[in-house]
Order: C-alpha cells, then sequence, then structure tokens
C-alpha cells in the first residue's frame, strides 16, 4: 500500500498528472520487473511463468493505491520473488513520476 496524501491522491485518481497515467505505466512496469526479477535479483534463476499479474486499487478512503501482484509458474520456486519484484518496480515507478510538491509518500 502506499499512501500518497489528498492532493496526489486526487491528482492520480483523476489522471491529472503532467507525466501521464501512472498507474497504467506503473502497472506495465510491475509486469516488466516481475518478467526480469532474475537480472535484479543476484542469484535468482530465470522463471518460466505462465503468467504475471498487478492489480492497483484506489482507496479514498486513506488516500492510497493498494497493490496486489501475482505470478504462476512451473518451476517449485520463486512465484513469490516475482510477485514482490512487481509490487516493488511498480513503488518506484510510482515515486518516480511524483514531484516534490506532492509531498511525503508513505509505503
Amino acid at each position: 500500500m502506499v499512501h500518497l496524501g489528498t492532493h496526489a491522491f486526487k491528482l492520480v485518481a483523476a489522471n491529472q498528472v503532467a507525466k501521464g497515467d501512472v498507474l497504467t505505466v506503473a502497472q506495465l512496469a510491475g509486469i516488466m520487473g516481475a518478467k526480469h526479477t532474475s537480472l535484479l535479483i543476484p542469484l535468482c534463476h530465470p522463471l518460466q511463468l505462465s503468467s504475471v499479474d498487478v492489480q492497483l486499487a484506489l482507496s479514498p478512503e486513506d488516500d492510497s493505491v493498494r497493490i496486489l501482484a501475482s505470478a504462476k509458474t512451473d518451476g517449485k520456486t520463486g512465484d513469490s520473488s516475482v510477485s514482490c519484484v512487481g509490487c516493488t518496480v511498480w513503488v518506484y515507478v510510482l515515486l518516480g513520476v511524483a514531484p516534490r510538491w506532492w509531498g511525503p509518500v508513505h509505503l
């Protein structure tokens, strides 16, 4: 979950951020990050993924965005790492497009 603050939340919810559709870009980045987990985590072997999904939900009661990432693989290990990387990359993209005047963003 990422708490944006009231002003930032309103901009994101209304798709009024100057850099474009923050949620869609971040969602795609999360999926791409999950697919490249073995390049981002040392000693992680490449996984044959059958699916990766990153879902985002706006939560107006606390001005936050909730993130749920899931991955499926036929392998024995690794799908939890892939999901975590997908969420992490999503958050980095959100922070990358957040102007300084948004104020603090809490994870």
